[in-house]
């Protein structure tokens, strides 16, 4: 029962309905990308860009995942879905080689130093700003009913 009590929040508020909600959207948007992905990897890539088609699916279906586990209330799943947005804040480019992770919505802003390019998904900084504040509010909601708890 500890462990049960650990793992879900009692009820939803608005941040965390507003996490499922962008998680579920940003999952219906990677499908769609991950399809236009699948048309252009058919006339044959690199190994390398299979490799990076793994890595997208298994974050789109982390990315689903997480969204119907936070729907269950689990606190784990925000947990989880924080850093795998995180892992989508940064992205950067040089003249021979480029890394950005992407799983659904981006909208990038870019500065570039020399010959690097660094880009931030503002879509992702708000996403992770949102779940942070679902994290919050899930903790103190937690201790306001622990300290109830030890009250009575």
């Amino acid at each position: 029962v500890m462990f049960l009590r650990l793992n879900m929040f009692e009820k939803h508020n608005k941040y965390t309905k507003s996490t499922y909600w962008l998680l579920a959207i940003n999952s219906l948007i990677g499908v769609c990308f991950l399809g236009l992905l699948i048309l252009n990897l058919a006339g044959g890539k690199s190994a390398l860009e299979y490799v990076f088609f793994v890595v997208l699916v298994a974050m789109l279906f982390l990315n689903g995942f997480c969204a119907y586990k936070i729907y269950k209330r689990s606190y784990i799943a925000l947990k989880l879905s924080f850093w795998l947005f995180l892992l989508q804040v940064f992205g950067f480019s040089t003249s021979s080689w480029a890394f950005s992770l992407n799983v659904g919505m981006s909208f990038y802003i870019s500065f570039k130093l020399d010959s690097v390019e660094l880009s931030v998904n503002l879509i992702a900084v708000l996403i992770v700003t949102i779940i942070s504040a679902a994290i919050r509010s899930i903790k103190k909601l937690m201790q306001s009913s622990d300290e109830s708890l030890v009250g009575a």
